[in-house]
């Protein structure tokens, strides 16, 4: 996926073992705008912090390509997820996020 020239892959894993899901999303900022995204992203790490079934969140910042970051998190389930993607306040910061 593609947004406003940031690209974001999203991946979902579950592990029964450890009874979680993980979700890595990839994203690459264009040049010079990667300090934006991440101001803009610390309003989405609240909402995936506080969210009901979150256990995890963190980004990371690419240290050979600076301008790349990945977004670790861990979740109770795919209904978690799923739950807190569909939430209006979360669709929005999302978008003006990666927008």
């Amino acid at each position: 996926m593609v947004f406003g020239g940031r690209s974001a892959v999203p991946l979902l894993h579950e592990d029964r073992e450890e009874n979680l899901v993980r979700e890595i999303a990839l994203f690459r900022t264009r040049e010079g705008q990667a300090e934006a995204f991440v101001e803009a992203y610390g309003g989405v790490a609240n909402i995936l912090n506080e969210a009901v079934g979150s256990r995890d969140a963190s980004l990371r910042r690419g240290v050979e390509d600076p301008d790349s970051f990945i977004l670790s998190l861990e979740w109770e389930s795919v209904d978690s997820h799923t739950a807190l993607t569909q939430k209006p306040q979360f669709e929005a910061r999302h978008v003006e996020a990666v927008a």
